[in-house]
């Protein structure tokens, strides 16, 4: 088991919506934006964007993680552009008003 496999589930969420750069097995290196790490396998989840401002989605294996390396702290602009890449297009945020209406009627 590698240290990054023994870090605990609070210290894997202080990387989400953190640039990185990841080193792994065989002088593999990725670099991109946290989404999630699955807690069971310590799995990493990196977005990138390309030039045409598509959205390359990668996994690199819990196992295979030998360093991660924080580049940079995603500003608000960059949360909500990481937080509508699995979000339908249809969906939006509520505001706290249109929330606590909903939340009374129920």
């Amino acid at each position: 088991m590698n240290d990054w496999q023994r870090k605990s589930p609070l210290d894997w969420q202080g990387y989400v919506d953190k640039q990185v750069k990841v080193a792994a097995a065989e002088e593999h290196e990725y670099e991109g934006w946290v989404l999630t790490v699955d807690p069971v396998s310590a799995n990493i989840v990196l977005a990138s964007f390309s030039e045409s401002e598509k959205v390359v989605i990668s996994v690199v294996s819990g196992h295979a993680i030998q360093e991660v390396q924080i580049l940079k702290e995603a500003d608000e602009e960059m949360k909500q552009r990481l937080s509508r890449i699995f979000a339908p297009e249809e969906s939006k945020p509520y505001s706290p008003e249109e929330l606590e209406q909903r939340k009374r009627g129920l």
